[in-house]
């Protein structure tokens, strides 16, 4: 799986929907609840005026066969955020971020989403840039509200093609101590596609002093802390990707979309109090890829076994 990134992109996402559910909602647990995990703090412990996160990431999903029996996919990804963190008053904060992705794919023996037989693509190239604000409105509410805008594409790609815009508001309520739910509202242009909008349920619940049940992205992760510096935990999700393909390649500007359910082993190391290291494994129980053409009619549509991931983050905060 992906590891997460900062917002608008990837942990990873309505474009890379679960990247860039995240680390929003993880920032709105965080307001209400008075807890650090991964995003700002807000409320019981005052955070720096001022942070700084740098990340890292690479993940490998290994070689899957699509149901057609006419080829195999396999694909690579690395990537980077940053973003920078201000306290607004006392009891709020604002996050300017930045991402980039890149996907490497490996389609053999012939592809099977675009005319001719051929690859439709071998790398894409995701670039992202969006804010959010959160906010602690008393004791037991809190709210967030970002938006960005990301490039999803092959380099040859029109860029203005690649472009899509999403929005997210939400809100959560804190029943105790150790629990909390709320709701966010994700709106999303697509590629080729009309605006979605798409209500993502949220929970944090500290189920007791070792166990924490909480949402990650549009998914759940159950976690035991091991000790004050390593958590393990299971981890489920829903990932959907769209790319705009070249505009003169086997399908013209066409449109790629992939969907995945991930489902998987997590830990997360803390060696320093400001750094991270995260690692994931696990099998992608779902997958699925659409092809379109430039005028969003369907080309193609095939799914694939299940495939095995792996993936590693580092990240940075000051």
């Amino acid at each position: 799986m992906r590891p997460t990134p900062s917002w608008p992109l990837p942990h990873r996402p309505i474009t890379l929907l679960a990247l860039a559910l995240a680390p929003c909602l993880g920032s709105l647990a965080a307001a209400q609840d008075g807890t650090d995990a991964g995003s700002e703090q807000i409320a019981a412990q005052q955070p720096p005026a001022v942070t700084i996160t740098l990340g890292t990431s690479a993940s490998y999903r290994f070689e899957s066969a699509f149901d057609s029996g006419m080829s195999d996919v396999s694909v690579a990804r690395i990537g980077a955020t940053a973003e920078a963190g201000f306290l607004v008053g006392d009891a709020s904060r604002l996050a300017i971020s930045f991402g980039t992705e890149h996907s490497f794919y490996d389609f053999s023996p012939m592809g099977v989403l675009v005319p001719g037989g051929v690859d439709p693509y071998d790398t894409i190239h995701d670039y992202s840039v969006g804010g959010r604000f959160t906010t602690r409105i008393n004791d037991t509410w809190s709210a967030l509200i970002g938006g960005g805008v990301q490039s999803s594409g092959e380099s040859s790609a029109n860029f203005d093609d690649t472009l899509t815009y999403n929005g997210l508001i939400g809100a959560t309520y804190k029943i105790n101590d150790s629990l909390s739910v709320g709701g966010a509202l994700l709106v999303s242009t697509r590629l080729e596609d009309d605006v979605t909008v798409i209500p993502v349920p949220t929970i944090t619940w500290n189920i007791d002093e070792r166990w924490r049940l909480e949402s990650k992205g549009a998914g759940l992760l159950l976690s035991y802390r091991a000790s004050d510096t390593l958590r393990v935990g299971l981890e489920g999700s829903f990932e959907r990707r769209e790319y705009r393909l070249d505009d003169m390649g086997p399908l013209p500007s066409g449109v790629v979309r992939e969907r995945r359910v991930p489902v998987g082993v997590w830990t997360q190391w803390k060696p320093a109090p400001n750094v991270t290291i995260e690692g994931t494994l696990g099998a992608d129980i779902y997958v699925e890829f659409e092809s379109l053409n430039s005028s969003g009619v369907k080309f193609a549509e095939d799914e694939t076994d299940p495939a095995v991931y792996a993936g590693l983050a580092l990240s940075f905060r000051f």
